[in-house]
């Protein structure tokens, strides 16, 4: 996963102020993302809250990369299934889908039951606690609710950032239907003015990439 440098701007700025004014998704213990590239955009920040891990946090997960996760993925949403399953269903060559999934196995992610991989439990695997997308706007705010709906494809909860504005009922009026929260920054401070919808996470291998970027931060 690639980190975007920070590009200066007014959402830029909106974001650095609120989060100088204690950001509500920002506390002790929480690692914060800026700017990262992923498949379905550059989210403003990312907020990870984190738990201790059940096995030991290995070298070998730095080395995974994106058919890593995706396989995966796959595995925790689908359960037990046979290399060729995997290769059928993910459209993966059989080579390049064997080698994922030892090197799967050595950094413990995956198990082997006879010809069938099956992936850890989540729970002893998976270190994020939640996953909280924010995306800023000054004034374009359904732009930021639509980039925030995108966001619920790897997060957990999802909002956008906005300073005070006369709309702010109308903005909270569609976000609910979304299940996207709103925080405002008014210039000194920043409030909640609605909860986002919770989800489970890992939701794709969108919930992965982060995780184990955030594992490498732990370290």
């Amino acid at each position: 996963m690639r980190i975007r440098t920070t590009r200066s701007g007014p959402e830029s700025r909106l974001i650095k102020a609120a989060l100088r004014s204690g950001l509500p998704v920002d506390s002790d213990g929480t690692i914060i993302l800026r700017e990262a590239e992923l498949p379905t955009g550059v989210p403003d920040l990312i907020a990870i809250e984190t738990r201790p891990a059940s096995n030991p946090i290995m070298v070998k997960r730095r080395r995974l990369k994106l058919q890593h996760l995706q396989i995966l993925h796959f595995l925790s949403d689908s359960g037990a299934k046979p290399i060729s399953e995997i290769v059928r269903l993910l459209n993966y060559p059989a080579k390049r889908t064997d080698l994922a999934l030892q090197e799967l196995l050595e950094a413990g992610l995956v198990v082997k039951r006879g010809n069938r991989f099956t992936a850890k439990a989540a729970s002893k695997v998976f270190v994020a606690k939640r996953i909280i997308a924010v995306e800023a706007k000054i004034r374009a705010w359904r732009e930021a609710l639509e980039q925030a709906t995108a966001n619920l494809w790897f997060a957990s909860h999802s909002y956008i950032l906005v300073p005070a504005l006369n709309c702010l009922r109308s903005i909270c009026e569609e976000a609910k239907k979304l299940g996207i929260g709103v925080l405002v920054y008014d210039g000194k401070q920043t409030r909640t003015a609605l909860r986002a919808r919770k989800q489970t996470i890992p939701a794709s291998y969108g919930s992965w990439l982060i995780n184990e970027w955030a594992i490498g931060q732990l370290r």
